[in-house]
């Protein structure tokens, strides 16, 4: 996935952010609270001012983004995340959900990681479909 304009490699890999977390730690421990449909778990790791954009919405701030979490579960009605590749370099996720409405939809997810914070989530489809 090309980058969009305003994404900056540099503030998403290498260096422990302000709580001693890399930014792979911070991503792993993300995608954890994500396999338990933990919604307040899942926004734990962003910024306050986050930016989480989806191909048809964008969410700003905590709020919004925790928010957007607590409707995770329920739209994914009994179907889960399976992470099927990680590229730490690029701290960029591949995914597909299996089981409930959206079963086999794809896509990817590319992380930008800031004093131990994720600062900006970018979601990609592999199809026109969201769930």
């Amino acid at each position: 996935m090309p980058a969009s304009p305003g994404f900056d490699p540099e503030r998403r890999s290498g260096d422990p952010g302000g709580d001693g977390r890399t930014a792979v730690e911070v991503v792993r421990h993300h995608l954890e609270a994500v396999g338990l449909l933990d919604p307040l778990a899942m926004a734990a790791d962003y910024a306050q001012d986050a930016l989480l954009e989806r191909p048809d919405r964008c969410w700003r701030g905590l709020t919004e983004i925790s928010a957007y979490f607590a409707t995770v579960p329920a739209r994914l009605a009994g179907g889960r995340v399976e992470f099927t590749g990680f590229d730490e370099h690029r701290l960029e996720v591949r995914w597909t959900l299996v089981g409930g409405p959206a079963d086999g939809l794809r896509g990817r997810d590319r992380y930008e990681v800031q004093a131990g914070r994720i600062v900006r989530q970018q979601v990609v489809l592999d199809g026109n479909v969201d769930f």
